[in-house]
């Protein structure tokens, strides 16, 4: 089964970088507990075992993903992407405005729509670059270990203004790179996921590999996506697991995602141990 995938890429506009952390079992205590090797619907126990450990102890992403820096402990930080409507006045605008995050084409720009819209975030404390985009730190001075950061998206990388973000149906933005560059692309999707619901406990990214094509750029990346029990099995839980497909077109830019599920993998965490229901 082939199907489109809209909500995966709904970017989240507004994240505390706590609430991304472990919100499930932990693995600290020794990967603690030896799990016994697994099998279900003909798939590899390795590549079974993968995936419940990856569920169930919460490895969220491969080693080689893109990762968020994390603020010291003491520190609350919030990340918000900057809309084209955060800098309008609240009456030139409707429900009908298209909604997107900005990008600039330099500092200067992205300074201005930063700074137009930092009201309430308290001063401005630093900025810097990044290969996507261009951030600007805020702290009140009334809580100082807060730290507001906005972002704006580089234009000669990523643009989405002729998206409109509450209905993206099955569409990232457009990837703008002069150069074309394999790795930049895998840079952008995966940090794009790192913003949408999908990054918290209960879902994982087995692996993500992108491939050069002669019209486009694919990237794919295996996803495992938990289903507690309920009252009608009580007893397992389930992982479904999908290959999620991002297809960069090569003269366009165009960023579109579709996925296929794969299989059903029905499990249960108990008192430290990870198995296969029925095993």
């Amino acid at each position: 089964m082939f199907r489109r995938c809209p909500f995966l890429i709904t970017l989240c506009l507004f994240l505390t970088l706590s609430a991304c952390g472990s919100d499930g079992p932990s693995e600290s205590t020794e990967n603690q507990h030896t799990s016994q090797q697994v099998s279900a619907n003909g798939t590899d126990d390795n590549d079974t075992q993968n995936v419940l450990e990856s569920i169930y102890y919460n490895r969220r992403t491969p080693s080689d993903f893109y990762r968020e820096n994390q603020p010291d402990p003491s520190t609350t930080q919030t990340i918000r992407h900057i809309k084209n409507i955060d800098i309008l006045d609240p009456l030139t605008y409707d429900d009908t405005t298209p909604r997107y995050e900005l990008c600039a084409n330099d500092f200067s720009e992205a300074l201005a729509w930063s700074t137009a819209a930092s009201t309430h975030l308290g001063s401005l404390v630093d900025n810097s670059e990044h290969t996507l985009y261009y951030q600007f730190t805020y702290t009140p001075i009334s809580a100082p270990e807060v730290s507001n950061l906005q972002r704006i998206f580089k234009c000669n990388i990523f643009d989405r203004s002729s998206l409109d973000i509450r209905s993206l149906e099955g569409r990232l933005g457009y990837y703008k790179e002069t150069e074309q560059n394999s790795a930049n692309i895998k840079l952008l999707i995966e940090y794009l996921w790192s913003f949408t619901i999908f990054n918290n406990y209960g879902n994982a990214i087995l692996t993500s590999l992108i491939d050069e094509h002669d019209e486009d750029y694919i990237l794919n990346m295996e996803h495992a996506r938990l289903q507690s029990a309920s009252n009608i099995d009580p007893a397992c839980d389930h992982i479904d697991t999908y290959l999620v497909s991002y297809r960069v077109n090569k003269v366009s830019g165009d960023i579109s995602v579709s996925e296929s599920y794969q299989q059903t993998i029905n499990s249960r965490f108990e008192d430290g141990q990870i198995s296969v229901c029925g095993d």
